[in-house]
């Protein structure tokens, strides 16, 4: 039996990169899928997943300004309920030093990276508590969490602020049946890597053990695997996706 079979899983960020890797994993063990994205990109992934047999649902948005309680109610009004959401969008500019960055910039990055997650979450708790638990799966980083974000002051504090909200839902959703975890990437090639200049990239990577890159499927791997039942006794985690 496939791992999520029957299962319902919402994920915003879903147009690319490890959204939309997590996406076609999640098809590809059962669950029907809804994804939500500002790029139009994401009805593409919701198409592939239509073209293999699966079942899925594309919402744009901005969630920067987007109706959380809108993207749920619709996500359950058009699948049928809600069983595993995974909060993977964010923003990741190279804003540099603290003195250059303006409230203007932390707004921005903490709108999308930290305000956005709690209210996605705020509307989510309510459907998996009435059908008895489910999972929730947040995308923080290494950057905050675990060392400085020198690039962003603001993205840092904002993906420190991710784990502190897994820890503390964890807490507070455990007796209702609903596991949080989060998922904290290192150097992954995604859109959202701001590095470019190859020489910084090598020199990133001859300090990784495994000397590579991260995929995105290398983190949509270990976010299936909090959202099954493999997990069941996971919660309050980060794991660390690093090489």
């Amino acid at each position: 039996m496939k791992k999520l079979e029957g299962k319902v899983v919402l994920i915003t960020g879903a147009a690319s990169g490890i959204g939309r890797a997590t996406a076609l994993l999640m098809a590809s063990e059962g669950a029907a899928v809804a994804l939500v994205d500002r790029s139009a990109g994401g009805s593409e992934v919701a198409a592939a997943i239509r073209e293999s047999g699966g079942r899925a649902l594309f919402l744009q948005a901005d969630l920067a300004v987007a109706d959380a309680e809108a993207i749920v109610r619709e996500t359950v009004e058009a699948l049928g309920r809600l069983d595993v959401f995974f909060g993977n969008a964010g923003i990741n500019p190279h804003l540099g030093d603290i003195t250059e960055t303006t409230l203007e910039d932390w707004d921005l990055i903490t709108n999308i990276d930290l305000r956005a997650q709690f209210a996605l979450c705020k509307a989510v708790v309510p459907h998996l508590a009435a059908q008895g638990g489910g999972s929730i799966i947040l995308n923080a980083s290494i950057s905050g969490p675990i060392w400085g974000a020198e690039h962003s002051v603001p993205y840092g504090a904002a993906k420190a602020g991710v784990v502190g909200l897994v820890r503390s839902l964890a807490a507070q959703a455990g007796p209702k049946g609903i596991r949080v975890n989060a998922v904290l990437p290192g150097f992954i090639d995604t859109p959202l890597n701001w590095v470019t200049d190859p020489a910084v990239r090598e020199r990133i990577i001859g300090r990784i053990p495994l000397r590579r890159a991260g995929q995105p499927e290398d983190v949509a791997k270990v976010v299936l695997f909090l959202a099954s039942d493999d997990s069941a006794y996971v919660t309050g985690a980060s794991l660390v996706v690093d090489g």
